[in-house]
């Protein structure tokens, strides 16, 4: 079991009772909620269809590395550090929208959200690239601000985001699955 370090605890009570608001909560459970994923992945199919960016292969490829690094952080990794969400074990926690399940190292949501940003950069501008790191930050900064994620798990989700990029670039190399035609 993974322990938080109470200077850790101190910025997590920071983010999720000192700096808050009303318009911030809004902004914040939006974040956390599946919209972002619909509007990249509409992205997605814009990209593929319509500005012919990406090949349909590229589009899948995409679809089963996301899917595989969602289902491998959540059966295998959160169990292997088994480390509880701080709205389950903290006594002064602000739960705004719902805890979610007991584990939560690393946040699912940002290693979806980094991997995601990283992939899509491939085959986008660099102002696009960085409002989709910029993006994930925020997703992976509002699980902080709802109460279900210390910042660490947040961090580490961003490390397993790197290694699976790197997995996925290993595969585009390597296999038919090419992001050029």
């Amino acid at each position: 079991m993974f322990s938080v370090s109470t200077e850790e605890l101190d910025l997590f009570h920071s983010i999720n009772w000192v700096y808050t608001s009303q318009i911030s909560d809004v902004v914040m459970i939006f974040l956390s909620s599946p919209y972002p994923w619909v509007l990249a992945g509409l992205y997605l199919c814009y990209a593929c269809f319509f500005e012919k960016k990406l090949t349909l292969k590229f589009f899948f490829l995409v679809f089963i590395v996301m899917g595989l690094s969602d289902s491998i952080t959540h059966y295998l990794v959160k169990p292997f550090f088994g480390r509880a969400r701080p709205c389950h074990v903290v006594e002064v926690v602000r739960v705004i929208d719902g805890c979610g399940g007991l584990l939560g190292l690393p946040s699912n949501h940002a290693t979806n959200s980094f991997l995601l940003a990283f992939i899509l950069g491939l085959k986008t501008s660099r102002i696009l690239l960085i409002l989709f790191l910029s993006i994930a930050f925020m997703v992976s900064y509002s699980r902080i601000y709802v109460g279900v994620h210390y910042p660490s798990d947040v961090l580490l989700g961003l490390i397993f985001a790197s290694s699976y990029f790197l997995i996925f670039l290993g595969l585009l190399k390597f296999s038919p699955f090419r992001a050029h035609r």
